[in-house]
């Protein structure tokens, strides 16, 4: 599992049935192939969640997964 507290709440991006579940604070934004894949919605503002995606830039996020904390 992987975590970013950002200002707009808790990303968590998790294994579930074979696909990668996005999350923000517990609401699923989406699910993808790959955890790359979802960290970069994050990272460019298009995860369809209009809290975190209408944060005006620029704001300090991860660029990728590997700056994302994991278990």
């Amino acid at each position: 599992m992987f975590f970013y507290d950002s200002p707009a709440g808790l990303f968590t991006i998790q294994l579930e049935d074979g696909r990668y579940t996005l999350r923000l604070n517990g609401e699923i934004l989406g699910r993808y192939h790959a955890p790359h894949a979802a960290a970069d919605d994050v990272y460019t503002q298009h995860t369809g969640e209009s809290t975190w995606d209408n944060i005006p830039l620029p704001i300090d996020t991860p660029t990728g997964i590997d700056e994302w904390d994991s278990t």
